[in-house]
């Protein structure tokens, strides 16, 4: 089960919704990706808190800090990104991808890199810091 997130406002618009929901697996797609996302930076309806999306564990304001491994809760198990297609397509930066790709390895969460403009074409499976990814979730049977 997955959710679009265009954006960081689509992003803690539709992330807190997909974790509400069981599945067996959760994914994202930051496609087209018009804007930085942090899902590790979720925001929620609580202003009191933020979740981090990729290890399910919220951080309470309130307290100011993050709240013990018995409140951590359903979390995404992959992330897809990439450019929008189409001949009035929006820009992307390499800059955004790079970082949802950090945030992805440090919370050992699979990364898809899927397309990216380079000079007015769209390149499917493109390099991102110098190696493709095309990460998938195990599929557990």
């Amino acid at each position: 089960l997955g959710v679009t997130a265009e954006n960081q406002e689509t992003a803690d618009e539709r992330m807190p919704i997909l974790l509400q929901i069981p599945a067996a697996k959760r994914f994202v797609s930051v496609e087209p990706m018009l804007g930085p996302v942090h899902l590790n930076q979720i925001n929620t309806d609580s202003k009191a808190i933020t979740l981090n999306a990729l290890t399910g564990t919220p951080y309470d304001w309130d307290y100011g800090e993050w709240m013990p491994e018995d409140n951590i809760g359903a979390k995404i198990d992959w992330a897809i990104c990439g450019c929008e297609s189409g001949p009035k397509r929006r820009p992307m930066s390499m800059e955004w991808a790079s970082d949802l790709k950090n945030q992805c390895v440090d919370a050992d969460v699979p990364f898809f890199f899927k397309q990216m403009e380079n000079e007015g074409k769209v390149i499917k499976m493109p390099k991102l810091d110098g190696k493709i990814w095309g990460q998938r979730p195990e599929v557990n049977l």
